[in-house]
């Protein structure tokens, strides 16, 4: 399929936790024109997260103009939008598509702590694994739900649907409810066996389900934008919207994640760690998510808290002013500084858990820093959280190894992250296996743009032609063995203080 001689394009938005970013992306991976559009992550109480939705519309449309502008093509060869964007947070939406709450509680947020613990006591964990192919923990958005109904039962009554931040902005873009299945599964009213909502699972949680949107698969077209949304973004009004996926499950494919001996590293707000399984593999340790490509599962886990953000905001306010002059970034500055601090940051160790803990289970789980001393500088700490967060997705990595029983042959990154070279060589100096990058980083407009082909049927929707065209690995780092060696002591050491400082976040002490 094509709309002229010179190809069809996409338009590709990724609501994220830090910003949204909205790209051009060509029939053949290429990125034509991109803009982004930076926000807060609002912590108004401790384990809290939240953002006020209305800030996503306003960035979707600075964000879709700014791209239609630099990628200087004719609107018309558009075919299609995707959506991608942080997942599990419950937007209540009325019947006409109007925001009643704007506080919802984001993918990282543990307000709903009291409603897992309520749960856990009510019924066999281990039955709702089977059915749900997950742990109960806060992020699932129907205990989010739940939270809602408990402490704000006027707005649970008042809301027509619950949406996901991408799914809300697919409804301001067409008007219509809708979700996807990797959506879907992150719900924990989902029956991931029968591929559908679970009644069982709303009877537990006390949710109706006519409050949730209709379930399609990621490349189905589930709408076209609006005329009058088109005329703001300067675009011809019925373009084919999608119905996109989580950005995870997104940027899993953008990345040529489907593969199970090939893991994805995933360096945005949140670090996640995943392969792509062909069936569905539980353990309590680990998550389960619907793949955006039918048939497939993504077993993964994840450290949250958007650190090295954190960092930036509030210890590196010069090196933003002058990584602003020198068209340069702030994390460029703090990579350079850490890069000069030896391997280990001279004992220092950092536990990431900065908003609770997921992988072991222990929601109260705060941040930390172990052995500081006088020596110790702003860029020991800087690269200790990158190694921190290195050493859980390595945590992570070993325990997908040992419930598939297969062993991961490369680690391939994308994200933000993957532009960093520090970050890179740490992760594979920390993993002891190569990583490989790609020519196109953006892993969930990557995703997105590849889903809209298939959905179109260019290539005739054969997702391994698709495949050719988008992943070009562009460079790829070994681990030094030296160095993985040293840091085989640390990884020990870090589980160690954790076994050991992790009890004392088992209870509310803090």
């Amino acid at each position: 399929m094509r709309l002229d001689d010179k190809g069809a394009c996409f338009l590709t938005i990724d609501v994220g936790t830090e910003g949204t970013k909205s790209a051009i992306i060509d029939e053949f991976g290429r990125v034509l024109g991109i803009s982004y559009y930076e926000y807060k992550l609002e912590v108004p109480s401790p384990l809290w997260a939240t953002q006020d939705p209305r800030i996503w519309w306003h960035a979707v449309k600075e964000t879709v103009r700014e791209a239609v502008i630099s990628s200087k093509i004719d609107p018309d060869r558009i075919a299609a939008i995707g959506v991608c964007g942080q997942m599990h947070g419950p937007v209540s939406l009325s019947k006409e598509g109007e925001f009643l709450y704007n506080q919802p509680p984001l993918w990282c947020d543990k307000r709903n702590i009291q409603q897992c613990l309520w749960l856990k006591s009510k019924i066999d964990e281990e039955a709702l694994l089977e059915i749900t192919g997950n742990p109960i923990t806060p992020a699932w958005m129907g205990l989010k739900i739940r939270w809602i109904k408990d402490n704000l039962p006027h707005i649970y009554e008042k809301t027509y649907k619950f949406l996901t931040p991408k799914d809300t902005i697919i409804c301001m873009l067409t008007g219509e409810f809708v979700t996807d299945f990797s959506e879907a599964s992150g719900s924990y009213l989902f029956d991931c066996r029968k591929l559908e909502w679970s009644p069982y699972l709303a009877e537990i949680l006390e949710i109706d389900l006519e409050k949730m949107p209709k379930i399609f698969s990621s490349h189905d077209v589930v709408g076209e934008l609006r005329h009058d949304i088109a005329r703001e973004f300067s675009l011809k009004g019925g373009v084919p919207v999608i119905a996109g996926g989580g950005d995870f499950p997104c940027a899993m494919l953008g990345a040529g994640g489907i593969f199970v001996d090939l893991a994805v590293d995933i360096a945005g707000t949140s670090s996640l760690m995943a392969v792509s399984t062909e069936d569905l593999k539980t353990d309590e340790r680990l998550l389960n998510l619907h793949h955006v490509i039918n048939g497939k599962w993504i077993l993964f886990n994840e450290v949250e808290a958007g650190l090295l953000k954190w960092f930036r905001e509030n210890f590196a306010e010069s090196e933003k002013a002058v990584a602003s002059m020198l068209h340069r970034t702030a994390y460029k500055v703090l990579d350079e500084e850490a890069s000069m601090v030896p391997i280990g940051s001279d004992g220092l160790i950092v536990f990431p858990h900065f908003i609770g803990e997921r992988v072991l289970g222990r929601y109260n789980f705060k941040g930390g820093i172990i052995g500081l001393s006088l020596m110790h500088t702003r860029a020991h700490i800087f690269r200790a959280l990158m190694e921190s967060i290195a050493y859980e997705l390595r945590r992570i990595l070993e325990l997908i190894e040992e419930l598939t029983k297969v062993k991961v042959c490369a680690v391939r990154l994308v994200g933000g992250g993957a532009t960093s070279p520090l970050l890179t060589s740490i992760r594979a100096n920390v993993y002891g296996k190569k990583v490989e990058l790609l020519r196109n980083y953006q892993g969930g407009l990557n995703g997105l743009a590849m889903l809209c082909m298939i959905g179109l049927k260019f290539e005739g929707g054969n997702l391994n032609k698709i495949l050719e065209r988008f992943i070009q690995v562009a460079s790829i780092v070994e681990p030094d063995r030296e160095a993985h060696e040293k840091y085989e002591n640390y990884y020990n050491a870090y589980k160690q203080f954790y076994d050991i400082i992790g009890h004392f976040y088992e209870k509310d002490h803090f």
